[in-house]
């Protein structure tokens, strides 16, 4: 998290870190877990308006662990949904909100999520018509 302070606190936007209690130690490749972590964090700062909060939840379901990233910004729309972790891709939201955008971050997220054996998904709108939240599925064992 002190990789993100600074930016989060110029956008007065508070990181809320919760650990169900119970949960091993996941065994990944660390550095692509973390590079996978760092830009959808990013991501959810740049996208999130002043004074909100980052929600960030680790928990475990049987045989898979969950991380899953939630934002209060802007709603990612159904069309841009379906391509939003291919190469270069920049959403509405994006190319109109962050202009020096390259669109790999959410596909270098997807590719280390995946060479963990692990699944990446997205649900947007959260609450309230706003939101996006990046669920990083990995297997336990």
């Amino acid at each position: 998290a002190g990789l993100f302070k600074f930016p989060a606190e110029r956008k007065n936007i508070r990181i809320v870190l919760g650990v169900h209690p119970g949960i091993g130690k996941i065994r990944t490749d660390k550095f692509l877990l973390t590079e996978a972590m760092k830009n959808i964090l990013e991501n959810a700062i740049d996208y999130s308006p002043a004074g909100s909060n980052i929600d960030v939840s680790v928990s475990q379901n049987g045989e898979r662990y969950f991380i899953s990233i939630t934002n209060e910004g802007e709603a990612i729309s159904e069309g841009d949904q379906g391509k939003i972790f291919d190469k270069f891709f920049r959403g509405d939201v994006g190319k109109n909100s962050r202009k020096d955008g390259s669109g790999l971050g959410l596909f270098i997220a997807k590719t280390a999520v995946r060479a963990n054996r692990g699944e990446i998904s997205l649900k947007s709108p959260v609450k309230n018509g706003k939101g996006a939240s990046f669920t990083i599925s990995l297997p336990a064992g």
